[in-house]
């Protein structure tokens, strides 16, 4: 199978274990992330032909062109696919109130701006044929939680990004918006401990993360791996679909 892709956020959590995924699936990879020393550990875990390696930011501008750049030069354009996962806004966990304007700004550049960049650049550049194109957002966004108002809010644009994708370039961009629950990744962890306060991760975890699925357990990073070959298999007619992994959450981190 002759196949490229491009997985963000590579370095750990959710973005390797995507990556992983498609290496199962026989292919290449550009992996990207803030730090190159762990984006060179992550790598170690990914089982694919040929492994690029971008240290990549992607609020700025500049690195995501970078980040193609290198995609379209160590592929010959023959890309198949893009799982894009992102970090979090610097400012959360926040509320409406308490986040700055400096916060929203960032977050719009990091969760869009850098999306529809990818996706049109690939659109143009990358040789023929389909690419999907996955996009990590979260089931918070359908009931939005005030610590995490920046993200919630802005991510719910990641659906109308890939829906006028598909539409713009049809039969080109395939968009698929992973609605995830939550899984024990370290700033999935991090970030409940910093909401939870005094009270001990562990049974915040239980409590607020466990409990809102009806199966009472978060997800498997591995349930991750093996979505993503399958992204490499959905029909031409699903020009746009969002995929929810995550356990029939029923309500948002309370």
């Amino acid at each position: 199978m002759d196949c490229w892709a491009l997985a963000t956020g590579a370095s750990r959590g959710v973005g390797l274990a995507l990556a992983r995924g498609l290496a199962r699936r026989g292919c290449s990879l550009v992996l990207s992330s803030r730090s190159l020393a762990r984006l060179r550990r992550a790598a170690e875990q990914v089982p694919a032909p040929r492994v690029e390696l971008v240290e990549a930011d992607l609020r700025i501008e500049e690195d995501v062109d970078r980040l193609v750049d290198r995609l379209l030069a160590a592929s010959g354009g023959r890309v198949r696919a893009a799982v894009l996962s992102y970090g979090n806004p610097v400012c959360e966990p926040s509320t409406l109130d308490e986040a700055p304007f400096s916060c929203w700004a960032e977050a719009a550049r990091l969760y869009l701006a850098s999306t529809s960049r990818i996706i049109s650049r690939l659109a143009r550049e990358a040789g023929p044929g389909m690419i999907t194109v996955a996009a990590v957002s979260s089931f918070t966004t359908r009931r939005p939680h005030q610590p995490l108002a920046v993200a919630d809010a802005v991510r719910r644009g990641l659906e109308t990004v890939l829906l006028l994708s598909s539409q713009r370039w049809p039969g080109r961009i395939q968009g698929v918006l992973l609605v995830l629950g939550s899984f024990p990744t370290p700033g999935a962890r991090e970030t409940v401990g910093l909401i939870a306060g005094r009270e001990p991760l562990e049974e915040a975890w239980r409590r607020r993360v466990e409990a809102l699925s009806p199966l009472g357990r978060s997800g498997r990073l591995e349930e991750l791996e093996r979505l993503a070959g399958l992204l490499l298999d959905l029909p031409e007619y699903v020009a746009y679909t969002p995929v929810r992994v995550d356990g029939g959450s029923l309500d948002c981190l309370c």
